[in-house]
């Protein structure tokens, strides 16, 4: 009998470098949510910081602090916006990954079935050779 052979392991190969690809971006993603995070973190920081400074000085340095503080709201604004930008990668990133799985699973299925039903031929035909063989041993043995 002939040996195994899927006909789609070509298209079978190629969702699964499109999965191993969207496991990569998701990952390249989730460090640059990392970083965002991070930069979050530090401006929140450095706006806790402004806004605990003591200005005990002139009318102009009390304008200038204010100025700092105002400058720190707005980089914690942007950074706050870029996570979040980052997040709908990353989660956008996930349902591609999700995708392609899904797209690989189904091909390994079916990959699997058509093995099965390989294999159950595979031993019909063992089976029947067998039988042909005792019948003819058999016959040998009457005659």
């Amino acid at each position: 009998m002939k040996r195994f052979s899927f006909r789609l392991e070509s298209v079978r190969a190629l969702r699964e470098q499109a999965e191993e690809q969207a496991k990569a971006e998701l990952g390249r993603e989730l460090a640059l949510e990392a970083e965002a995070a991070a930069g979050v973190s530090a401006a929140a920081d450095r706006l806790s910081q402004a806004a605990a400074a003591e200005s005990a000085g002139t009318g102009s340095d009390f304008v200038a602090r204010q100025a700092y503080v105002e400058r720190c709201e707005r980089m914690l604004a942007a950074a706050e916006l870029e996570l979040a930008l980052t997040q709908n990668r990353v989660a956008e990133r996930r349902r591609l990954l999700t995708e392609a799985s899904r797209e690989r699973e189904m091909l390994d299925r079916l990959k699997t079935k058509h093995l099965g039903i390989h294999e159950a031929e595979r031993l019909r035909a063992e089976e029947a050779m067998l039988s042909e063989v005792g019948l003819t041993m058999f016959r040998g043995r009457t005659a």
